[in-house]
């Protein structure tokens, strides 16, 4: 069983995104696949994209069908590559690189001229201004009263006996969507539930701030969710999202966390589309679902 957790901003309909997600990583749907929609929460009612209303259009063209469903694989050839590279040449993209590097080392003087005495009000209000501003997914999220319905989705896939009951069991969290994971997965309801592998893609928990507000200032190393087998997260060095791609330094226990670092197809850095064809992370989800389930060894 494999479920699927999607990032921030405005989403494909449910229904196209999982079958798009299903097409890139096994060719065509999957009966053991669900989706964790959550992006209705914030951005229900508004009208989709100028590229979904193309997909759409054109899907409706090559299948002959008016009832509003055409065929996912009717996708035009070659639109998602298309989708996934817009930003701009080579030499915005090496611009791109030098202002993440320039962040990086911003990024990373601040941090090591804090301590754990700085006054969490004062920082707590300096990133719900940031997050309200540049990301207010994030900002309504963490701070305006929104956390609870983004993470319902997940949960009410996880309650299905069919889906705790599988084996394996396989997440794939991108962006938000791994921080919406790994409250879930702590909550004392699915203490008990194992999860033979988590991937995350492009996630921000390695970033201090992040993994502060995501733990509410648990200490360094963070504790895993418990029912998590084994930790693999992936990240483009130059995705802006992934500041901080390290976690085993930040969340325990570390040998149950694996690092992967590689580019994918995509000048933006973070494209969950891009990440899940990367022929290494579509192996890694392929393989989490078709492997035999592996014994917890801090449960026998």
């Amino acid at each position: 069983m494999l479920v699927y957790v999607h990032g921030i901003g405005r989403q494909d309909p449910a229904d196209v995104l999982h079958a798009r997600l299903d097409r890139i990583v096994f060719g065509g749907p999957r009966p053991d696949t669900r989706l964790a929609y959550y992006a209705d929460v914030l951005h229900h009612g508004r009208p989709p994209s100028a590229l979904t209303r193309f997909r759409t259009a054109h899907r409706l063209h090559r299948s002959g069908s008016t009832d509003g469903a055409p065929a996912e694989a009717s996708t035009p050839e070659g639109l998602d590559e298309l989708e996934a590279t817009l930003g701009g040449g080579e030499a915005e993209a090496d611009e791109t690189r030098g202002r993440l590097r320039a962040f990086r080392e911003r990024l990373q003087r601040y941090e090591d001229s804090t301590t754990g005495d700085r006054p969490r009000w004062l920082e707590r209000e300096g990133f719900r201004l940031l997050f309200r501003t540049l990301v207010p997914d994030v900002g309504a999220y963490f701070f305006s009263g929104h956390g609870e319905a983004m993470r319902e989705p997940l949960r009410r896939i996880l309650r299905d006996p069919a889906v705790g009951a599988a084996r394996p069991l396989a997440i794939v969290s991108h962006s938000l969507g791994t921080v919406v994971s790994y409250h879930v997965l702590s909550e004392p309801e699915f203490t008990n539930l194992r999860v033979d592998h988590w991937l995350t893609l492009g996630s921000p928990l390695g970033v201090d701030e992040i993994r502060w507000l995501a733990t509410d200032g648990e200490a360094n190393p963070a504790p895993m969710p418990p029912g998590v087998l084994r930790w693999t997260n992936i990240a483009d060095p130059l995705d802006p999202v992934a500041l901080d791609s390290t976690l085993r330094d930040e969340y325990g226990p570390a040998e149950r966390i694996a690092e992967l670092q590689l580019t994918i197809a995509s000048r933006m850095h973070h494209a969950l589309r891009a990440y899940l064809a990367h022929e290494r992370v579509r192996a890694l989800v392929v393989e989490a679902v078709s492997l035999p389930a592996r014994d917890d060894p801090a449960r026998t």
